[in-house]
């Protein structure tokens, strides 16, 4: 089997946003996209961990990484937060959208929150 090339995986100039960035996996993602050159921003309800993955990305990578608070429950928090990094970055070339509720209650982890038209 023929090796994949390096450069499907560069990041290099990408603005990458990870939601659910400071749990367990988004970490590991977080830090994937930050070691191929991306610049990532993590958002998570848990700012205090999301700004402590920022310090260590920032230090450690070659590229550069911002924290947000994000509940992507909260119309709201979602529509101030991408108004922030249009501002800030202008686009988003990659949405790992990684978030989980933490509810302990499957009927409201199943909840929709909103219906969106695919029409375009």
């Amino acid at each position: 089997m023929k090796p994949l090339h390096n450069s499907y995986f560069d990041f290099t100039g990408k603005i990458a946003l990870v939601t659910g960035g400071a749990g367990f996996l988004g970490t590991y993602f977080c830090r994937a996209l930050a070691d191929r050159g991306a610049t990532v921003l993590i958002a998570d309800t848990s700012i205090e961990a999301a700004q402590k993955l920022e310090n260590e990305i920032n230090l450690e990578a070659s590229s550069t990484s911002k924290s947000f608070f994000l509940d992507v429950s909260d119309e709201a928090n979602v529509t101030q937060v991408f108004e922030t990094i249009s501002k800030e970055y202008g686009h988003i070339d990659v949405l790992f959208n990684n978030a989980a509720s933490k509810s302990k209650s499957l009927k409201a982890f199943l909840r929709i929150l909103k219906n969106y038209s695919m029409d375009t």
